[in-house]
């Protein structure tokens, strides 16, 4: 040990302790610490001492043989495992991109399949409207005929019939604003006819107060037991109502109209009225005809695109909504979920297949 002596010949207490060590706790050489300056002594030691501590621990654990064999292990590998790492290294990535690409393919297919529904419930939608239009034009061209102003309702009905003799599946009907009715070329017979029923006759208010034509939901007929849908033409007369000139158009019309389109078979079709009730479906119109459709259908009617529901018989399907322009109904194609799927993988299995050949090659090779 090395003893300072100081001008008068004294030995320096500081001399037996190295890097400025004072009050046993060392601080850094060339550091200015006195009894009047600890406290940026302090700080500094504060940041000091963990830092040479664990410098210290980090080399001693270093220095462990089983610590360094852990990480230079690869030399201690045989030509067997380095082979094998080798090639583990190299068919990851390839296996990572080739389960990528079919999964990508898998998801195409399936938003394929789903555009295509959504596709099909516009098409669908628009002949729906077309049909409609259809009933709408000859409904608003007699209710111009000078025959109902002047109330010769013979001349009247020779003309209604002959504009819907080609339209087998729709009748007309006139009636007061009290809702009786005063035609009906449904009837064959000139007995007395009956005043619309309660359904009609709130349609039947609602174009005259609104003063434009009015389609309506799905009704069962009192008389003649069958499910229908009406098109309400409000008529006035000097600026007052005089009559409601009505187009009753039967279900069976918009099933042929499904059946025209040619679509899958396993393919949902259906259309609801404003109520959720089914105006037509395939499959097993007979049987829900009338009926409410799915809760998660009635509460995504009214609303276009791809929606995710329970059907009626409690399958999970994708459905594909479309709104009338004419009418407040819902379009909607549905399929199961499990057929969609089904779908994708007949879509997609020989690039799947291919890619699972690959995969298991660059493993065996």
């Amino acid at each position: 040990m090395q003893l300072r002596v100081g001008s008068r010949g004294q030995i320096s207490r500081n001399a037996r302790r190295p890097f400025g060590v004072r009050g046993g706790h060392a601080s850094p050489a060339g550091s200015n610490c006195s009894r009047n300056s600890q406290r940026p002594c302090r700080v500094l030691l504060r940041g000091t001492v963990p830092v040479m501590r664990l410098v210290d621990w980090t080399r001693r654990v270093y220095e462990i043989e089983s610590v360094q064999r852990f990480l230079f292990s690869f030399r201690y590998w045989s030509l067997r495992s380095r082979l094998i790492a080798i090639v583990l290294a190299l068919a990851l990535p390839l296996n990572i991109v080739i389960l990528t690409v079919l999964w990508g393919l898998a998801s195409a297919a399936q938003d394929a399949q789903r555009k295509s529904l959504l596709y099909t419930a516009s098409s669908v939608s628009a002949a729906v409207d077309a049909e409609l239009s259809k009933y709408l034009a000859l409904a608003m061209a007699l209710s111009r005929s000078p025959a109902l102003f002047s109330n010769d309702l013979d001349t009247f009905e020779q003309e209604a019939r002959r504009a819907f003799a080609s339209v087998p599946d729709a009748w007309v009907q006139v009636a007061d604003p009290d809702g009786q009715q005063l035609l009906n070329t449904a009837s064959t017979t000139r007995q007395a006819l009956p005043r619309r029923h309660s359904g009609a006759l709130e349609q039947q208010s609602l174009a005259l107060a609104s003063g434009v034509p009015l389609i309506s939901g799905v009704r069962l007929g009192p008389v003649t037991r069958r499910w229908t849908t009406t098109i309400d033409v409000p008529i006035f007369k000097d600026g007052r109502p005089y009559r409601v000139l009505a187009v009753t158009m039967t279900v069976e019309g918009f099933l042929r109209l499904f059946n025209k389109q040619e679509l899958p078979k396993n393919w949902l079709i259906g259309i609801i009225d404003e109520q959720g009730r089914y105006i037509s479906r395939i499959p097993d119109h007979e049987r829900v005809v009338g009926e409410l459709a799915s809760e998660g259908w009635r509460l995504t009617a009214g609303r276009q695109g791809l929606f995710d529901f329970l059907s009626r018989d409690g399958d999970p399907v994708v459905n594909a909504n479309s709104v009338s322009k004419l009418a407040n109904w819902t379009v909607g194609i549905a399929i199961k979920k499990s057929e969609l799927d089904a779908a994708a993988w007949r879509a997609t299995r020989w690039a799947v297949i291919i890619g699972i050949v690959f995969s298991l090659l660059s493993l065996l090779l």
